[in-house]
């Protein structure tokens, strides 16, 4: 918020920012006031933690009382229901509202005023309810990174309801952290199969809709190189499906990942690898791309975009049935 007296302005700002090591998911409050005067800024001062409360929406709720819609600079509020919180055991039953949950709803309104524990609990009463998945997706990222509420059984049990789910959106993300856990063997014992499923539909299989996690790609290229996954028995069809599942998260503008793809495309290109001329010979009868390396490229265009990703789900899903 700024305030402005003459030519002297007094800009406020204040909200939650991820905490450091040794905890990076607590949520810290901040709070400063910036003062200048002609443009020019004469001091910053900061507010002391420990006086900060955040009455989350309280703000937003008063200027609809009054009718107003827009900030000053013209930017629409959001359009959100702001919950008056209780805790979650003397709250109303999940109904579905706007097509969402109540109950979910009501955790986002906790998670934004800062209350991760009030967030969670209800974001279990929305899981519970089994009107939509999103509950269980948040509980599941706040079991398992968040270390006050760390449960990783109930994490685990969280994300399996994500992943096997229908919501294309949240479903991918599940599915990866899910086969993160199974990488790593971070609160479950390490298994690399568990793990190639589970990061293959973050990849490639949740949803029709072909949305993915790019870092769920990244994460399959790891599993199929360690393990030599199902159906992956020779070392070409390991380097074949790694890149597809590169080029897969390169289509999701993750860089690093396709930085990956590039890497191993060059060292085949080097060593004139099997897989190569083999996914030149296949790329054509999918899709418009007519060439591997071709499926490195990323295009802004979210059709041309959709369309990679169907060429490239088929080529893996061809490459998993007939390896060679």
């Amino acid at each position: 918020m700024t305030f402005a007296n003459g030519d002297t302005t007094y800009r406020f700002e204040t909200g939650l920012r991820n905490g450091a090591q040794p905890d990076p998911s607590a949520l810290l409050p901040f709070g400063h006031l910036t003062i200048s005067r002609s443009g020019s800024e004469l001091a910053r001062l900061p507010c002391r933690p420990d006086t900060i409360e955040r009455a989350h929406d309280r703000l937003l709720a008063r200027m609809r009382d009054i009718g107003r819609e827009r900030a000053s600079d013209g930017v629409g509020f959001p359009n959100y229901t702001i919950h008056d919180l209780a805790a979650a055991s003397v709250s109303a039953p999940c109904e579905v509202e706007n097509n969402v949950d109540t109950c979910w709803s009501r955790g986002v309104s906790a998670a934004r005023g800062g209350d991760l524990k009030a967030a969670l609990e209800h974001y279990d009463m929305s899981c519970a309810a089994r009107i939509m998945t999103a509950g269980c997706y948040e509980a599941g990222k706040l079991y398992l990174q968040n270390r006050q509420l760390r449960d990783y059984v109930r994490a685990r049990q969280s994300l399996v309801r994500t992943c096997d789910g229908d919501d294309s959106g949240q479903g991918p993300y599940a599915c990866k952290y899910l086969g993160w856990m199974y990488l790593t063997g971070t609160g479950v014992e390490r298994d690399l199969t568990q793990a190639f499923v589970a990061l293959s539909k973050a990849c490639f299989l949740h949803n029709d809709a072909i949305l993915i996690d790019g870092e769920g790609c990244h994460f399959l290229g790891q599993v199929i190189f360690e393990t030599r996954a199902p159906s992956v028995r020779s070392e070409t069809n390991v380097d074949y499906l790694a890149f597809l599942s590169f080029a897969q998260g390169c289509t999701d503008e993750a860089e690093t990942v396709c930085d990956e793809g590039r890497a191993l495309l060059r060292r085949g290109q080097a060593r004139a690898a099997p897989w190569i001329k083999r996914c030149d010979r296949d790329v054509g009868r999918y899709g418009d791309i007519g060439s591997c390396a071709e499926l490195l490229t990323i295009s802004a265009d979210y059709d041309v975009r959709q369309a990679m990703r169907r060429q490239l789900k088929s080529l893996f899903n061809q490459a998993l049935a007939a390896p060679e």
